[in-house]
């Protein structure tokens, strides 16, 4: 967990953010470490989390969550962790489908069988913990790729949203990972954030530096709060640079390489 980046988005070390939309985008460089860090953040602040999985393994996140003093192994086996294996449960829904004949696949069953999945571990997590979860997918983005519509895709983060505030009281906390298609032009997912900025509570938007690579200074991350009743909206833009375990944040021009 990022100490700095709880700072930069006003959140105490272990401070449970429920009823949460956060979106994060990458663009020109990697934005993943933002996943990571609520993934962390949500086991210090005793957040169940329901992550799902579109772009890497299990095995992938759990060497990262290690670096972090985190086994998500035995998060799992304690029942504070539901892994969902995204793109396994879309192929598989799609093989049922072929088996029974249907050789044109409905898109939007198959993003519904996986959202009952993640509904239903959602509630599963809730009724363990007697908490509202976290639910965290990595990267929303490989659904447009699979060839889902834009629409489609809309539709599944809106419901997503919805599991997160179906109950009264307290609610649960949405986190969105995906490219905003604004370095390789792909217009579908520039429609998708475009969206999520108008929904989320808080985007978290990582780019590279506009003059180009530097050793010293990996990139520039934007934080937009979103207007509500009780909170004024406000934006923050920080250039950064990651180390093995942690990241350094300082304003635009004042790295020690260029001072």
């Amino acid at each position: 967990m990022f100490i700095e980046i709880n700072n930069l988005i006003d959140v105490k070390q272990t401070e449970r953010i429920n009823g949460w939309f956060a979106g994060i985008s990458e663009s020109t460089v990697e934005g993943s470490f933002l996943v990571h860090h609520f993934l962390s953040h949500s086991f210090k602040s005793s957040t169940p989390v329901c992550f799902v999985a579109l772009s890497q393994s299990f095995g992938h996140y759990n060497v990262i969550s290690q670096k972090f003093g985190t086994n998500l192994s035995t998060q799992k086996e304690t029942n504070k962790l539901v892994f969902v294996e995204g793109l396994k449960l879309l192929g598989n829904t799609c093989c049922k489908d072929c088996d029974k004949g249907d050789n044109s696949v409905d898109d939007k069953s198959v993003l519904i069988n996986l959202l009952q999945s993640i509904s239903t571990s959602y509630k599963d997590l809730k009724e363990k913990n007697c908490c509202s979860p976290t639910i965290i997918i990595d990267n929303i983005s490989v659904l447009i790729a699979l060839g889902f519509s834009t629409k489609d895709v809309i539709t599944f983060c809106h419901y997503l949203h919805e599991v997160i505030h179906e109950d009264i009281g307290e609610k649960g906390c949405l986190v969105l990972y995906a490219n905003n298609g604004k370095h390789n032009g792909d217009e579908q997912m520039k429609i998708v954030w475009n969206w999520m900025c108008h929904n989320c509570t808080v985007t978290m938007e990582v780019s590279g530096l506009p003059t180009g690579y530097c050793k010293d200074v990996h990139g520039e991350i934007a934080v937009k709060h979103r207007h509500s009743l009780t909170k004024p909206g406000k934006e923050r833009r920080m250039q950064y640079k990651l180390t093995d375990k942690n990241i350094i944040l300082f304003a635009a021009g004042m790295s020690s390489a260029v001072l």
